[in-house]
């Protein structure tokens, strides 16, 4: 006759797992949301990007298209 062996886990101590790993949770978040506040303080505001430097005069730029005149769209009637 074999004898039948419950393996695995319990109720009771699945129960008392979930609510171990439940009370580190929420005694952890608040430690962690200090931990970002205070680096957001320490850390300095990030720099802009530099950008490509607009022309002094656009008129001094040179036109790829200077030999024709511009064209006027007319409205329809």
């Amino acid at each position: 006759m074999k004898s039948s062996r419950n393996k695995g886990f319990g109720k009771l101590e699945v129960i008392i797992s979930l609510m171990i790993i439940g009370v580190l949770a929420f005694l952890s978040i608040p430690i962690y949301n200090s931990w970002v506040a205070e680096d957001r303080e320490a850390s300095p505001p990030p720099k802009p990007k530099p950008s490509t430097p607009a022309p002094a005069d656009p008129s001094a730029e040179p036109d790829s298209n200077e030999s024709e005149p511009p064209t006027k769209v007319l409205p329809k009637k």
